[in-house]
């Protein structure tokens, strides 16, 4: 896809057939999994507004034990992840380190 072609580029072929099938078994483990339960971790929950689809993130805080913190960044469920956002997405991770 269009959207995530900026990501593997640099990659040779075997390597983005690589990320490919591990993108593929992820989607199907994901997709396998039902939540139980609070983690014990923190949870970062970084929102594309875009979308035109909103997640309403806001409502993982349910999910954890521990601290939820929540921001939104401007583009789509892929575009966040464009080098346009890095310094927004670097400025809101540096919280955290």
């Amino acid at each position: 896809a269009q959207e995530v072609g900026f990501w593997v580029q640099d990659l040779d072929i075997a390597n983005q057939n690589r990320l490919k099938e591990l993108f593929i078994h992820y989607m199907a483990v994901h997709d396998a999994h039902k939540v139980k339960g609070k983690i014990k971790g923190s949870i970062i929950a970084i929102e594309a507004f875009d979308g035109g689809n909103p997640t309403k993130m806001e409502k993982w805080s349910g999910y954890t034990k521990g601290e939820f913190s929540h921001f939104y960044a401007e583009g789509d469920h892929f575009a966040i992840l464009n080098r346009e956002n890095s310094v927004k997405l670097k400025r809101i991770l540096r919280q955290f380190i």
